[in-house]
């Protein structure tokens, strides 16, 4: 078996996440092996990126909603372009934001970049982020109150980590 990330993307990726949140996910979901975990392979290039869209979306964000649909294939628009190549290595797309699309209320160009800022500024995010922490770390059954207090932290830490970790922590 042989792994797709180079060890300095991996180091790249670990020192994300004691950081910032921004940073972790652009670094996490433009590594080959996330890519090629949603299917961005080279043929896949010019088409919708569905699958990565989704994920993005649905499970490390806003959650799944009744706009999620609308949003994700906003997204799924926007991220056209970025893939695998027969290497391995992440394929960045040089004109990645041709396509006009609205997302989140928002419409123009999106890049990447974009992408991920938005769907951190949505406050679901935030509490979406801090709930997954909350049951991997501490427990079964956050309280609201606390999920409240620890997103806040995060939300107006623009996203920083450690703030939010050194809080959770001390719900353990």
């Amino acid at each position: 078996f042989s792994h797709p990330e180079s060890p300095a993307k991996l180091q790249k990726i670990r020192k994300s996440a004691a950081g910032n949140l921004q940073k972790l996910f652009m670094d996490v979901v433009t590594s080959p092996s996330f890519l090629l975990a949603h299917g961005r392979t080279q043929k896949q290039q010019n088409t919708p990126a569905t699958s990565l869209a989704r994920t993005l979306v649905e499970r490390l964000t806003i959650g799944k909603s009744s706009e999620s649909e609308a949003t994700v294939e906003a997204i799924a628009t926007a991220l056209s372009g970025w893939a695998v190549d027969g290497r391995g290595r992440s394929i960045v797309p040089r004109d990645q934001a041709v396509v006009t699309t609205t997302i989140l209320g928002r419409t123009g160009q999106w890049t990447f970049r974009d992408v991920v800022r938005f769907l951190l500024q949505d406050p679901q995010s935030a509490e979406n982020v801090v709930k997954a922490m909350w049951l991997y770390f501490v427990s079964p059954s956050p309280e609201a109150v606390e999920l409240s207090y620890v997103s806040d932290i995060l939300r107006d830490g623009d996203f920083d980590l450690s703030g939010a970790g050194v809080e959770l922590f001390g719900f353990v």
